[in-house]
Parts: structure tokens; C-alpha cells; sequence
């Protein structure tokens, strides 16, 4: 049987940022078997490669004016091709482009998120390779607690946007044919960090 893989492609959640680690300086990024990818490994076994490719601050399609390369749609297409063949992508973005520097509204993030979703489509795969699964993960809420956070690139905005954003997904993603979407903020909530999980 051949072995099965899966692109985990995301932001501070995939990359398993651990914001009390970084506050207590003990560390940057939970251990593999803690971080969900690592965890999705170990619940599907050796016949599956789960390959993480999450990255702090990443967006769907937006540049960020205060940190370079985090550009979800310009980084896609290296992982996609450093990947192939690939059976399913999970999609895990979102967050970011909550930013009070964006001040977008719920259906433009959603808009991001089909924009990867159809570079996914359009990817010219090679030979031997076919278009994979795509899993679109809505983020989860945004805590309240985030006002109180010195140097929060996010604020009240975020908190609302964080809330519609789902449904958002859900209703953009109806139209793109062959993407699958789970609703997320039913089953996780922000922890101590008011945004990584």
C-alpha cells in the first residue's frame, strides 16, 4: 500500500508556536508529538507523511507592511511542489489577516482563503500526481483578552471578524467545487495567548 500524505499548510497554529513557552523563555514551538500535525501523525500511523508547513504570521493572499514573506498565496506553490504527490491539503489560515493593519471584513478573508483554493486547482501537478483533497480549517475565535496584550497587532476588529469568519468560509467555499470546510471554532478555543491554540 502506498503511502499517504497530507500538506498541513498554516500559520502559528500548524507551526505550533507555544506563546507560554516563549512568555516563561523555555521555548519557541511546542514538541512534534504535541503540535496538531504531530498529533494527526501518531492517530494515522506509518502508512501516512504528515508534512507540517506552518509559519508564524502567515496570511491567505496579503503582504503584511511590517513583516516580509508571509504571504500565503506566494508561498504555496513551492510547497506544493516540494510536496507532490499529495493526497489531501488542510488549509489552516485566517488569523493573521484579522491584523488591524488589514482591517478586513469576514467575506474578504474568506476571498483570500478560495484564492489558495484555486491555485490548488490550477497547480500544474506532474506526472503520476492528481489534484489532492482540499480541508479548509476556519480559525478559531479570537480571545477578548487580546486588548490587553502590549503590542497586539490585533484589537477589537479581530475579536468580531474572528466570530464571522467561519460562516464566512462556509458561505464563499459553497462555490468552490471539490474544497471541504470544517468549522473549527466549534471545537477549540484561543488559550492563554487570546489567539494561538
Amino acid at each position: 500500500m502506498a503511502i499517504k500524505t497530507v500538506l498541513c499548510f498554516g500559520d502559528s497554529n500548524t507551526f505550533g508556536y507555544d506563546p507560554q513557552g516563549v512568555a516563561s523563555g523555555t521555548r519557541f514551538r511546542y514538541p512534534v508529538d504535541v503540535r496538531w500535525p504531530g498529533v494527526l501523525q501518531g492517530l494515522l500511523g506509518p502508512d501516512w507523511r504528515i508534512v507540517e508547513e506552518g509559519l508564524c504570521g502567515r496570511t491567505t493572499v496579503h503582504r503584511d507592511p511590517f513583516e516580509g514573506g508571509l504571504c500565503g498565496l506566494d508561498e504555496l506553490p513551492v510547497a506544493l511542489a516540494s510536496t507532490q504527490p499529495i493526497d489531501c491539503i488542510v488549509l489552516m489560515l485566517g488569523t493573521n489577516d484579522m491584523k488591524t493593519c488589514f482591517n478586513l471584513a469576514a467575506n474578504d478573508i474568506a476571498r483570500g482563503v478560495e484564492s489558495l483554493v484555486l491555485a490548488i486547482k490550477r497547480f500544474p501537478w506532474a506526472v503520476g500526481c492528481r489534484e489532492p483533497m482540499i480541508l479548509v480549517v476556519s480559525p478559531p475565535h479570537i480571545g477578548e483578552g487580546v486588548r490587553n496584550v502590549v503590542l497586539s497587532s490585533f484589537g477589537e476588529h479581530s475579536v468580531r471578524v474572528s466570530h464571522e469568519v467561519a460562516e464566512a468560509y462556509r458561505a464563499r467555499l459553497r462555490m468552490s467545487r471539490g474544497a471541504h470546510i470544517w468549522m473549527r471554532p466549534r471545537c477549540a478555543s484561543p488559550v492563554l495567548s487570546t489567539i494561538s491554540i
